[in-house]
């Protein structure tokens, strides 16, 4: 509750509505526009117009845009929230035993978490990070929270962490040596095939990469490939109402 969430790689809002229900302001994106319709259909049916925002954008140029107009939006005070809805099954004769629902203050100047669930491609677009914060805030602005980031990645390494990590490092520019004073953890998802499992990197964004000077990452080896990632989709099926 009071929390705010960028989910990059939105889909039909797998992630996005029941986040809102639970009280989140969420931005999300799909640069798909048939996901994009599919998610502004699903915003209405589970009536959380007034907690998630869709958007139809390039992940990168979604990053870049949210983080300058949530960081805008602020600059006045806190953005709040309605109130979550009453429970429909309590008892309408019954005196109220609590107070009123009050509006839920969303008290960060940047958003909480990032979720980026595509897991072919997620990490790569941590590059998108790199000296974002230099200019959104046109400074070092203590007020500022860097975010949590959320990405969901395939690893067919017999050292998985090792390897998700390192892949973050060159996606962000950080030194790939230094992997390990990385402020994040690798979670085990799932099998989506032989040798092939998805995992969930939660990275704090570190604060050299978010104020970096410089936003152009070296490009290191050949071109990443894509991997299918038609089985591990979250998106695709649509949002049932809940």
């Amino acid at each position: 509750v009071g929390s705010s969430v960028c989910d990059v790689m939105a889909g039909v809002g797998p992630f996005a509505v029941p986040t809102a229900k639970r009280g989140a302001l969420v931005w999300a994106n799909d640069l798909n526009p048939a996901s994009y319709e599919a998610l502004a259909d699903n915003i209405a049916l589970n009536k959380v117009q007034d907690r998630v925002r869709p958007f139809n954008m390039d992940g990168r140029d979604f990053i870049r845009h949210a983080f300058t107009d949530f960081y805008a939006a602020t600059q006045n005070g806190p953005l709040s929230l309605p109130p979550l809805p009453k429970n429909p099954n309590a008892s309408r004769t019954r005196p109220p035993t609590k107070p009123e629902p009050q509006p839920i203050a969303v008290a960060s100047r940047s958003f909480d978490h990032v979720v980026m669930n595509l897991p072919a491609i997620a990490i790569e677009f941590l590059d998108a990070f790199r000296g974002l914060f230099r200019r959104v805030t046109a400074s070092d602005d203590s007020s500022v929270n860097l975010p949590l980031i959320h990405a969901h990645c395939f690893s067919k390494s017999d050292e998985p962490e090792k390897d998700i990590l390192q892949r973050a490092c060159r996606a962000m520019g950080f030194p790939e040596d230094r992997y390990l004073e990385l402020d994040a953890e690798v979670f085990y998802v799932r099998k989506v095939a032989p040798n092939k499992d998805m995992y969930c990197l939660s990275l704090n964004l570190p604060k050299s990469v978010a104020y970096a000077e410089d936003d152009e990452i070296p490009e290191i080896g050949s071109k990443r490939k894509q991997e299918d990632d038609s089985d591990a989709e979250a998106s695709d099926s649509k949002v049932s109402k809940s």
